[in-house]
């Protein structure tokens, strides 16, 4: 088995990490500073943790074509994220 070369880790992330989060959502505190705490712990050193709301690449997923695999986990928290 091999390890990957490069590894994104991301979440919608919260205004303090520089996102304004739409009124509608409920955004939990620290995501992304919890994200960079696990990396810097556990010293992954090809690991860079990003802000992405993956509403942006609804319309236009060009920069996600740039990933080989992509793992996702609770990727529907509102069910306005999903049409009828």
């Amino acid at each position: 088995c091999r390890a990957a070369a490069a590894v994104v880790l991301s979440d919608f992330g919260e205004a303090g990490d520089g996102v304004v989060a739409p009124a509608e959502r409920l955004v939990p505190g620290r995501l992304l500073e919890n994200l960079r705490q696990n990396v810097a712990i556990n010293d992954i050193s090809n690991a860079e943790v990003r802000h992405i709301d993956w509403h942006d690449y609804l319309d236009d997923p060009g920069e996600v074509d740039g990933f080989q695999r992509l793992v996702a986990a609770d990727v529907v928290y509102y069910s306005s994220d999903v049409p009828a």
